[in-house]
């Protein structure tokens, strides 16, 4: 009988410590439309992507948010929109359903150099060929030793071969610093799931 007491005594204390130490969540910012992604600046400051193309600036001390313009040729289709955000070396790094006209779209990545007001986007990689489907066009970027990491998601291209179907692309790009230049030379790898 003492040990079985024993026994439910430690499991209260356990079950006692488990729920004390539960994380507390706090809302920071609400009436995001479809938020995607988001990257911190510093402490104080985040970057939020929505699909539908919005790029917002929040600052989480004083709770206010500004959107950036941009230039950004963005299609909202399905699973697409405006997607992934990376702030690096104040750079910003975004993966986007690209408008490529008559319907057409593919996953893009595109850097700008931070400014609060407007950012000028160059496309840096752009997946080919271009479809017609709002399919997942998901992707997500990482920066690690000089190198961008893109994953071109998911896409059953059922337009092309059958064994090019429900492929997953992952492409490594060199980010060379050269005269305050960005040179890219890219490496891509196709898996099949």
């Amino acid at each position: 009988m003492k040990k079985i007491t024993l026994i439910a005594l430690l499991f209260f204390f356990q079950a006692f410590n488990i729920s004390a130490n539960e994380p507390k969540l706090d809302q920071i910012i609400n009436g995001l439309d479809n938020p995607w992604s988001l990257t911190f600046l510093n402490n104080d400051r985040v970057l939020i992507t929505e699909k539908s193309g919005n790029l917002l600036l929040v600052n989480l001390s004083n709770k206010k948010t500004q959107k950036i313009k941009h230039n950004l040729n963005i299609l909202e289709d399905g699973q697409g929109g405006l997607l992934e955000v990376l702030y690096y070396e104040d750079q910003v790094f975004v993966s986007y359903t690209e408008n490529r006209k008559k319907g057409y779209s593919s996953t893009s990545v595109a850097k700008a150099r931070f400014n609060e007001l407007e950012l000028n986007f160059q496309n840096i990689f752009s997946a080919e060929p271009p479809i017609n489907s709002g399919y997942h066009f998901g992707s997500r970027l990482v920066i690690k030793d000089d190198f961008i990491y893109i994953t071109a998601g998911a896409v059953s291209y059922t337009h092309l071969r059958a064994h090019e179907t429900d492929s997953y692309l992952v492409c490594r790009l060199l980010l060379e610093k050269m005269l305050g230049l960005c040179c890219i030379l890219a490496l891509c790898w196709r898996f099949r799931g």
